[in-house]
């Protein structure tokens, strides 16, 4: 027969009446709030402690190896990653020399094209500058020799009327 509050509170009751009312709280406070059937005994708790250390060290294990599991997996990932970082690297390297090949042959070509250019140039202001200046000189070789025949001029005439006054 299962004990409820309503039999407890009426031996409790039936107590109070025979022992009185010290001697049947102390008699109560005693007896376990529920059937003798549900108190736990040492071996019970043995058993828990037994079961408990089991399941404790099962679950132990099955972390442990979980987290083996995890720790080769992250190892795995982090090896992939390294080759896969540094497969793009060296592309990434052959790809800028590449392209730093193809710039310094650009620039070269670049460099030669403007060089020729300027040397093409170079050499029309030269021949420009040779006109010029031959120009100039005969320019003022003319005014020079036109300049002597006048002052040569100039002279004789002085000359004969020197002559023709004497």
């Amino acid at each position: 027969m299962p004990i409820t509050e309503t039999s407890r509170f009426q031996m409790y009751t039936r107590l109070i009446d025979i022992l009185g009312q010290e001697e049947a709280s102390t008699m109560m406070e005693h007896l376990p709030p529920v059937g003798w059937a549900d108190v736990v005994t040492i071996e019970d708790l043995r058993r828990s402690d037994l079961l408990t250390a089991t399941e404790h060290q099962h679950s132990k294990d099955l972390l442990s190896s979980q987290m083996d599991h995890v720790a080769s997996s992250l190892r795995n990932d982090m090896a992939q990653l390294e080759t896969s970082i540094r497969n793009d690297m060296a592309q990434l390297e052959t790809s800028i020399r590449n392209d730093m090949a193809q710039l310094e042959a650009s620039i070269r070509n670049d460099m030669a094209q403007l060089e020729a250019s300027l040397r093409h140039d170079m050499a029309q202001l030269e021949t420009s500058l040779r006109l010029e200046i031959s120009s100039a000189i005969l320019r003022q070789t003319k005014w020079i020799i036109t300049t002597m025949v006048a002052l040569n001029s100039i002279t004789i005439a002085a000359c004969l009327a020197i002559v023709s006054l004497l």
